[in-house]
């Protein structure tokens, strides 16, 4: 199951209904699986939807002397994964150093810096934003061990003032790259122009996993302040984003609230081409289907049964082979199960090919043994 089938789930879990579900992937278009970048075997990329390491806010620029020397700068970064705007946005007078490093348990983060500018990488941002923020994050581990793009991690931005419950990466219309060289995750990230928040505090987050714990940050509706929980197991830091506050916009910014929330007026859904429309009515239909309804219409295409174990000190159900590009790897976290439940859809794909319109389901099950099992069904087209 690849990020962009693990967005739908996790938007539906965060109350976003379906059309905005469905808005938001038509623009984002399809995810880019992980490869080798220019031949250089220690550099490991991939570019993908915000589920995985969500929507980014802030920082990226040439670095410091602090940095100097051990870290590639954002330029760099943005170079290797072929963004070249982006690249010269960074060497610019829009961007900004920041170099900041805020160890927690087994991680060590380093913002680097941010710069800000319009369709700057691949994914495209409309609406009340214009233009985008853009950051660069570096993450080591603390005992020195090597990361790899299997550990997964949420950056992104929260806002004071702003409930995270509500207002949070996944809304902000994020996407990000990640990128390991010599055993630092780069974190690429993106998101909706944050600049109009400048005359609040606009914080930069980062934790473990695929899927957002906002109980890992305290809000003060009183004051608005955001603090890190420090009851939380695992990494959970938070940034304070130097941003200009003559950029500040409150009009702009109210407008951007409005977009995210869905409270504002409603943009039209652009249309689609027909071979399109079709695929997404069916997954429109298909989405509503319970586990039973969707096991009584499918053929059963693969299944697999994998025992519960522990990656990176992360816990769960590791699925694939990531020799194999057909067996689509995925580490499933107990997290998926607690949201969804014991037995629930963890993806539908939809696919063209020479017999017309494909589309399957995945299906998880936590078994009474602590093993857990994929079935991956061949639906009938609709």
């Amino acid at each position: 199951m690849t990020e962009h089938e693990l967005l739908r789930q996790t938007l539906a879990a965060a109350g976003a209904d379906k059309t905005a579900i469905r808005h938001a992937a038509v623009r984002r278009g399809a995810v880019l699986a992980a490869r080798q970048l220019k031949g250089d075997p220690s550099m490991q990329t991939r570019k993908t939807l915000p589920a995985a390491v969500a929507a980014g806010a802030l920082c990226l620029c040439a670095l410091g002397a602090a940095a100097a020397g051990f870290f590639l700068t954002p330029k760099e970064v943005a170079d290797e994964l072929g963004y070249a705007a982006l690249s010269a946005a960074f060497a610019g007078p829009d961007a900004v150093a920041v170099n900041e490093t805020k160890t927690d348990g087994d991680y060590t983060v380093t913002l680097l810096g941010l710069t800000k500018g319009k369709n700057l990488s691949d994914f495209e941002h409309d609406g009340a934003a214009a233009e985008s923020t853009y950051a660069v994050t570096a993450i080591r581990r603390t005992d020195g061990e090597p990361v790899t793009l299997d550990e997964q991690f949420l950056v992104g931005p929260l806002i004071s003032g702003e409930d995270p419950a509500t207002c949070n990466p996944f809304m902000m219309n994020g996407g990000y790259a990640a990128a390991v060289r010599n055993g630092v995750l780069y974190c690429l990230s993106e998101c909706d122009t944050v600049y109009p928040f400048a005359d609040r505090t606009v914080y930069l987050m980062a934790q473990e996993g695929m899927l957002p714990d906002f109980t890992a940050y305290l809000y003060d509706a009183g004051t608005g302040a955001i603090t890190a929980n420090p009851d939380t197991a695992g990494l959970n830091v938070l940034f304070t984003l130097p941003l200009d506050a003559a950029c500040a916009d409150p009009a702009r910014a109210q407008a951007l609230l409005d977009e995210w929330r869905g409270t504002g007026p409603a943009e039209p859904v652009p249309e689609l081409p027909p071979e399109q429309q079709t695929f997404e009515d069916a997954m429109d239909d298909y989405s509503t289907l319970s586990v039973e309804e969707l096991r009584a219409l499918g053929t059963v295409e693969r299944t697999e049964t994998v025992p519960r174990t522990v990656e990176n000190g992360v816990d769960g159900w590791r699925f694939g082979n990531a020799d194999d590009p057909d067996s689509e790897p995925y580490f499933l976290q107990p997290v998926m199960f607690e949201t969804f439940g014991e037995s629930h859809v963890g993806g539908l794909t939809a696919g063209g090919g020479d017999g017309g319109a494909q589309y399957r389901a995945y299906i998880y099950t936590h078994n009474a043994d602590d093993t857990a099992t994929l079935e991956k069904l061949i639906l009938p087209a609709r």
